[in-house]
């Protein structure tokens, strides 16, 4: 599990999410450490929750245009 796949979310969030600390975020996403134990099992978690949110999120928008209306 790679904490780049959560790369919409702040360090702030996934240290919430994953329970890590920001410190922790900040190695893992320079590639300084890896996530393990608990952390790890909550980033994989995290990021198959937001990679099916993606492609619910996705058909639902085609045919938006950026005012929000359907085209």
């Amino acid at each position: 599990t790679r904490p780049h796949d959560a790369d919409g979310l702040s360090e702030t969030d996934l240290a919430r999410a994953t329970g890590a600390t920001v410190s922790m975020v900040r190695e893992w996403r320079s590639g300084l450490s890896t996530p393990s134990g608990a952390p790890a099992e909550r980033l994989g978690e995290l990021i198959r929750l937001l990679g099916r949110l993606a492609r619910v999120i996705e058909p639902a928008c085609r045919g938006i245009d950026l005012e929000g209306s359907r085209a």
